[in-house]
């Protein structure tokens, strides 16, 4: 572990140090922005799911009248 003290005598350092470390923060954002992939059966299983509770809740309402 670094640790880092503040003097007025290195502020500049300082300065460049954090441009280093959000240019580097920046550029990991970058990489993680990965495209948004939908698997082709989402919608599919979405639709299955809705039509099971469709019928469950039809059933039920047949068994409690």
């Amino acid at each position: 572990m670094i640790k880092l003290e503040y003097e007025p005598s290195d502020a500049k350092e300082m300065e460049e140090i954090i441009k280093k470390k959000n240019a580097d923060i920046e550029a990991l954002r970058k990489q993680l922005k990965f495209p948004s992939i939908e698997d082709p059966y989402t919608k599919e299983i979405k639709e299955s799911v809705q039509h099971k509770e469709d019928m469950l809740k039809l059933i039920i309402e047949k068994i409690c009248k």
